[in-house]
């Protein structure tokens, strides 16, 4: 498929607004009366509003110093002639500037950017289908279970997943072609088709893609199957936003929302999967059986090892410097291990039991009362006291290793006791750059083995950490 023809099949809230038949009903923060406006993304995908204006333009809103911090609430009402609505949501001003024309009359041209958008086209119940619509979907290297067909007829029908339980979409385009890049999973009892829209992409590209769903799932239930397929793919997947449709493929709803790219690095890592995704001996092969265990799982572990917020340490630690990755990659375990321990309360987490400690506590504040130290001295070491009962994060870490069967190797715990240098700062010394590195990729694949495990999402991990990236049962640490 060409990237003209996968513009036009994804960009709905965006063509919607710029189509023409909105009006703005509220301008909020804009310089008001708007006499034109259209939307769309930067080279950072986020949602761009630029709008004109008479020159006595006036705006009501807030003039806030440079540097300040709040939380943007400010939204941009437009209606149709026909009924339909919609909201800009989180509109922030960006810049201002006066255009003379050559008849000496003056227009205001303002940018602001946009969190969100959403079209309402008032028939929500009459949704079949729902396209989140996505960047970073990797096409390829990956070898799909599935495939896409563009057959051209008076309209364009993209047939997805060849077989009985396949899904035709129409479009008006006239173009023809075929690509391997989609694969159907059933998660929960949904319905959904993983959909890379463009296998000519290289490194660099922003690699558009989607995921298709038979129904009209939830917001939460959409971002924990996203999050889920990010990490069985190790690709960070950016949202755009969502289209729900009609059997017949009209336009119910759409949604637009500015996309988070980890400040780019989402296309820059390459995809990195935590485990085989296919029982063939084949890097980068896909078979929907493995695929489907390991976001199944993922997605019914969400609430409780919370990996809504697990899985932006974990991905903002894969787009971090060699210098701070080991650190991050530790916070990330460590969330792990709490939100395992949360669940399983047979390991102690603490020295001695209450009673004892808190008789050795009584006798320690005495002796500090007793003592001739100042105030201050003796706050600090009331401070620290507090902490000595606290089993070592390490024999912690031991203990839940132990717990769900892995080994902790030799070289793991080294790169486990170095990470503290790279959380305080302490900097990679001239000549141990590589060193470095491969603690960062041990804590990762240490991670890995660790989800992978307490949720059962598959029996093997693949090593990053060793040449050649063997692929190796979760029990068994890299080499």
């Amino acid at each position: 498929m060409d990237q003209d023809k996968i513009k036009v099949w994804t960009e709905e809230a965006l063509d919607l607004i710029n189509s023409g038949i909105f009006r703005i009903s509220d301008v909020g923060p804009l310089h008001a009366p708007v006499s034109r406006f259209t939307i769309r993304r930067n080279e950072d995908l986020a949602l761009i509003l630029e709008t004109e204006a008479p020159g006595n333009a006036k705006s009501k809103a807030p003039v806030r110093p440079s540097g300040a911090i709040w939380i943007g609430t400010q939204e941009v009402k437009l209606t149709a002639i026909n009924g339909v609505d919609a909201t800009l949501v989180g509109v922030e001003r960006l810049g201002v500037r006066q255009h003379y024309e050559e008849s000496g009359r003056g227009t205001l041209q303002e940018t602001s950017s946009v969190h969100g958008l959403r079209v309402n086209m008032g028939e929500a119940a009459h949704g079949v289908y729902t396209i989140e619509w996505l960047r970073n979907v990797h096409s390829y290297p990956f070898i799909w279970p599935d495939s896409i067909t563009t057959v051209v007829e008076t309209t364009v029908r993209r047939i997805i997943a060849n077989d009985e339980e396949g899904v035709t979409v129409h479009d008006s385009n006239s173009r023809e072609g075929f690509s391997r890049a989609a694969a159907r999973l059933t998660i929960d009892g949904q319905v959904l088709y993983v959909l890379g829209l463009d296998r000519n992409v290289t490194d660099g590209s922003d690699r558009p893609g989607c995921i298709l769903y038979r129904g009209t799932p939830d917001e939460m239930t959409r971002r924990k199957i996203r999050v889920a397929i990010s990490f069985a793919l190790g690709a960070y997947l950016v949202e755009l936003g969502c289209t729900t449709y009609t059997d017949n493929w009209q336009i119910v709803g759409a949604h637009a929302c500015s996309g988070y790219s980890l400040g780019g690095m989402a296309f820059k890592l390459g995809a990195r999967p935590p485990a085989p995704l296919s029982t063939a001996p084949i890097q980068f092969h896909i078979e929907r059986a493995p695929l489907n265990r390991m976001i199944s799982a993922l997605v019914s572990a969400y609430e409780r090892f919370d990996l809504g917020n697990l899985s932006w340490t974990y991905w903002h630690a894969c787009a971090a410097t060699i210098h701070t990755a080991p650190g991050q990659f530790g916070a990330a375990i460590e969330a792990l291990t709490a939100a395992y321990l949360k669940q399983h309360s047979t390991i102690a987490r603490n020295i001695l039991e209450a009673e004892e400690w808190k008789g050795l506590r009584d006798r320690f504040t005495q002796l500090l009362t007793e003592s001739e130290l100042t105030a201050t001295k003796k706050e600090g070491l009331e401070r620290n006291f507090g902490r000595v009962n606290q089993v070592p994060q390490q024999d912690v870490l031991k203990a839940v290793l132990k717990e769900i069967g892995i080994e902790f190797g030799s070289e793991e715990a080294a790169a486990w006791s170095r990470r503290n240098k790279s959380a305080h700062g302490v900097p990679i010394p001239e000549g141990q750059e590589v060193p470095a590195i491969r603690d960062m990729m041990l804590l990762k694949n240490l991670f890995h083995r660790m989800l992978l495990r307490m949720v059962n999402a598959t029996d093997r991990y693949i090593d990053y950490a060793s040449i050649g990236t063997p692929h190796r049962r979760l029990e068994i640490p890299a080499a």
